[in-house]
């Protein structure tokens, strides 16, 4: 049940994602207005997420395939190019993990699973993975909850 479920939900994103990179001008008329409150700067978010990141990277265990990491890398640019809102200096890791997950730090670091990566059926699915990671950085959706947990 849960695997179709899952499916189901891939497919949607897949097609969802399909239409953007076939129609990137429907990405740049879209206008996010970041979650409110939020106390942090772009950069002192661009800074919050890279200090995690070192953190994160030192305690999980990361992918070091060239090749795999290639392919990440050159997935979340051609995403880059069609995202919306201030231009993060987006990083894309794989963590060496079954489980399927993925986060996106402050400011643009995201990691992504290997099992999310060996789930997926096509690149489509997995773009959907990424860019919805991509969403939460854009919408500064971490900031906006530690500015409001500091109210």
């Amino acid at each position: 049940m849960f695997d179709l479920r899952r499916r189901a939900f891939l497919r949607a994103l897949s097609v969802l994602l399909a239409f953007t990179l076939l129609v990137p001008e429907s990405f740049a008329r879209f206008d996010p207005r970041p979650a409110s409150p939020n106390f942090y700067s772009l950069d002192q978010e661009v800074q919050a997420g890279q200090q995690a990141a070192v953190e994160i990277d030192r305690k999980m265990p990361l992918v070091t395939d060239p090749q795999l990491n290639r392919y990440i890398q050159d997935l979340g640019r051609r995403l880059v190019a069609v995202a919306p809102g201030p231009k993060y200096p987006y990083t894309f890791k794989i963590v060496n993990e079954k489980d399927i997950n993925a986060f996106a730090l402050p400011g643009g670091p995201i990691h992504v699973n290997l099992g999310t990566i060996q789930a997926a059926d096509n690149e489509a699915q997995l773009a959907g993975v990424i860019a919805h990671e991509m969403g939460h950085v854009i919408m500064r959706h971490s900031t906006h909850m530690a500015s409001q947990q500091a109210m």
